[in-house]
């Protein structure tokens, strides 16, 4: 009986974790997920925004000593203006070019960007040293990490916050109506080259978000 309640405790206590660290990577697939859906493009340099949000938290931490969330106040707008910037001096100049084309040109931004980060930071391993770093709440058998739970919470809300952008607002079910069919979404006055603009610096802004969480 005793080995059964500690299986079950060992059980819940790897769900719990599991299911906060796997949050964190739904909210990275989910903006991979976004940018494929409506621009029918796979964003090779997306791995490559969530290493820039994870460095973007070490560097705000390092330099202004900056609560790693504290710093979503410019991750999060800079992520969105940095996907922005690269849909419309790149991509949008592929929109009509074979689907290859946007493929090779995501994989030269990857490498640029972990090429950048290699010259700039070095390849030592840095980390956030934050006060709440080691602290744990016990919740029955099952302790529960400060930083994973503050991680889980964070993606929740963001996940919220992004679906009633889909489903509660004008640019939501433009965006929406881009990605079912582009050509009927520009047939009833939708500028799908500016929903691609916004698409993929939601998609850069959830990557970066993800890294600062992670």
């Amino acid at each position: 009986e005793k080995n059964s309640v500690a299986d079950l405790a060992i059980f819940l206590q790897n769900l719990v974790n599991g299911m906060l660290i796997g949050g964190v990577y739904a909210l990275i697939g989910i903006g991979l997920t976004l940018v494929f859906g409506v621009m029918r493009t796979i964003n090779f340099a997306h791995g490559d925004f969530v290493t820039l949000g994870m460095y973007g938290a070490v560097l705000f931490n390092l330099a202004l000593g900056w609560d790693p969330y504290f710093s979503l106040l410019i991750a999060m707008p800079a992520g969105f203006l940095a996907g922005l910037l690269v849909e419309r001096l790149i991509l949008a100049r592929l929109v009509d070019a074979p689907a290859e084309s946007a493929l090779l040109a995501t994989l030269g931004l990857s490498l640029v960007i972990g090429n950048a980060i290699l010259l700039t930071l070095g390849a030592e391993p840095r980390s956030v040293q934050v006060p709440y770093a080691s602290s744990t709440f016990t919740f029955g058998k099952v302790n529960v990490s400060v930083v994973l739970l503050l991680a889980g919470v964070a993606t929740v809300v963001v996940i919220a916050a992004l679906y009633l952008l889909l489903n509660r607002t004008e640019i939501g079910r433009a965006i929406r109506g881009t990605a079912e069919n582009r050509l009927g979404a520009e047939l009833v006055g939708i500028d799908t080259r500016r929903i691609h603009g916004v698409v993929f610096g939601l998609g850069a802004m959830l990557a970066i978000t993800a890294g600062v969480a992670l």
